[in-house]
């Protein structure tokens, strides 16, 4: 009696798990049928060109302008970057511009921006489901991360997580400064991640490195390497040389303290110029240039202070930038020579 209640059990219990396992098995071939796949491949916009498929799913779904704001949107802020920021007014810079004919720095001058896409095709049905792009944005006070998402119905990114990260200045060489962490979930369209942090050092850039997922799909898309100059800030500030600090670059005095100390009057005292390393280096009356120093001087013991200044803004025009950016230092540095001509202008007494 028990022998044949064992056996019972044992076929009842081997149709239920046959009927189960097949129904379960029935279930997942639909879901495996009915779930499409994806793949992320990320591109330079500037190559976009030789993309054709993505070229027609740009024009299909009217997105022309919005890859033509993320194309122009890093030179464009670069440049918004070297608008006036110093502590002169407008009548004085007025005054100075034309006076020593200083010139502006103008927006060719600028490099191409490096920006980068994320394609996201649909192998299931063999076309594009989508185009990402993260956008980097970089001003005194705060550094942002921007998600523009182009999809027709668009819905929010899965994951985006990684890292971004400063580095500062130093002499020659670029050091890691700070970092910050990025980590979001369900991310629409627009800012995703803000981070105030301030200038320490002469010069400083950003990079990010994240892992952008959708479709659980995970995929790279960061700028390391790029060195976009829209994500590099400067500091060149201006001050007497006993109270400005270098910060990983070095204080170039418009006139050099040599021939200042030689006509008696303290280089300590003098205006200076925060400069990059490499760029006070091929400022004109940098190290041991003697004939320029002696002309310097010269203009000093004579009181022509006016001529003296026009001197070394005509020189630092035809000083090279060490970044290869701008047309000439004076237009590299045009805001704090502003400032440096009005200083030293109090510092020898004559009026602007």
């Amino acid at each position: 009696m028990n022998v044949k209640r064992i056996i019972s059990f044992l076929l009842l219990f081997i149709l239920l798990f046959s009927n189960s396992f097949t129904s379960s098995s029935h279930a997942n071939g639909l879901n495996s049928e009915e779930k499409d796949e994806y793949t992320l491949e990320t591109i330079y916009l500037k190559d976009i060109e030789v993309y054709d498929d993505v070229l027609e799913f740009i024009k299909e779904n009217n997105f022309e302008d919005e890859i033509a704001e993320l194309s122009k949107q890093s030179s464009s802020n670069s440049f918004e970057k070297t608008l006036s920021k110093h502590g002169v007014d407008e009548e004085t810079e007025r005054k100075l511009v034309e006076k020593y004919g200083l010139e502006k720095p103008e927006p060719e001058e600028h490099q191409a921006s490096n920006q980068k896409v994320m394609i996201q095709r649909n192998l299931t049905t063999n076309g594009i489901d989508g185009i990402i792009a993260i956008r980097l944005d970089v001003d005194d006070s705060w550094v942002e991360l921007d998600l523009v998402h182009l999809q027709t119905g668009v819905r929010p990114i899965q994951r985006i997580t990684g890292l971004v990260t400063q580095f500062n200045l130093n002499g020659s060489d670029w050091r890691i400064g700070q970092t910050k962490s990025v980590d979001r979930s369900s991310v629409r369209s627009g800012n995703f991640f803000s981070w105030k942090i301030s200038k320490e050092a002469v010069s400083d850039y950003f990079e990010y490195d994240l892992r952008v997922t959708e479709n659980n799909v995970t995929q790279r898309f960061d700028n390391k390497g790029d060195r976009d100059e829209a994500h590099q800030r400067y500091n060149f500030e201006v001050d007497t040389y006993k109270n400005l600090k270098a910060k990983g670059g070095q204080r170039h005095h418009l006139v050099s303290a040599k021939a200042l100390d030689d006509a008696g009057f303290n280089s300590g005292n003098a205006p200076c110029i925060r400069m990059m390393a490499e760029d006070h280096y091929n400022t004109p009356n940098y190290g041991g240039n003697k004939s320029f120093r002696d002309k310097e001087l010269n203009y000093l013991q004579n009181e022509q202070y006016e001529e003296l200044l026009q001197f070394e803004v005509d020189a630092l025009k035809d000083a090279e930038d060490s970044e290869g950016r701008y047309r000439n230092l004076q237009r590299k540095y045009y805001d704090a020579i502003i400032e440096a001509l009005a200083q030293y202008h109090d510092y020898f007494g004559i009026e602007v």
